[in-house]
């Protein structure tokens, strides 16, 4: 929904048919709420459209390897993450998604790490965090543990931070009408916290 005069775009992404919540009914009229749908009310279209991680740039990851080890997926870190070749992706990949003159919302769900440290604590992010410390003790062997994991949020955070800004500034050269943004950012935490 677009606020006259506000400050941007907001609205939920689901689907509008939704006859005694099976899905099965017709689209509601959502023009009546001046809430703008993509053509056919799809889910993804000109109006607004989701990439997940594996579908926009090279998102740093891990995979799960043979044994079942992980193995790290373009770098696996944003420290060493390829941004040249990352962003190329990114241009190439709306180039082939997008229309040319794509001028709706953009949502980039990059959802594997956070880009601050300090909420790297889900199971899941062990491996990133692992690697990050293990960067820094070969670049440092003599450092101790505490030095090694303040050394590791610094290079982590500026990676990270690069990583996010690097795929805005793509996905705007590759559709500058359009408007970019993260899935879930920015966000408050607020799920870890015990209230």
């Amino acid at each position: 929904h677009q606020y006259p005069g506000g400050p941007g775009t907001a609205g939920p992404r689901l689907p509008s048919n939704c006859s005694g919540g099976n899905g099965a009914g017709p689209p509601l009229d959502l023009s009546r709420f001046n809430i703008t749908t993509n053509a056919g009310q799809a889910l993804d279209g000109d109006e607004v459209t989701i990439f997940y991680q594996d579908g926009i740039g090279l998102y740093p990851q891990f995979a799960s390897g043979a044994n079942g080890s992980l193995v790290p997926v373009h770098g696996g870190v944003p420290q060493q993450a390829n941004l040249t070749a990352h962003t190329a992706a990114v241009m190439r990949q709306l180039n082939g998604a997008l229309s040319p003159g794509f001028a709706g919302i953009g949502v980039i769900d990059y959802e594997g790490w956070h880009p601050s440290w300090e909420y790297m604590t889900d199971p899941s992010h062990a491996p990133f965090v692992a690697l990050s410390k293990e960067l820094v003790s070969r670049e440092y062997p003599t450092w101790a543990p505490a030095q090694v994991e303040k050394e590791a949020r610094r290079q982590w955070e500026s990676a990270a931070r690069r990583f996010m800004t690097a795929t805005l500034a793509a996905a705007h050269a590759a559709r500058p009408r359009g408007r970019f943004g993260f899935f879930s950012y920015p966000t408050c935490y607020d799920a870890l916290y015990d209230w």
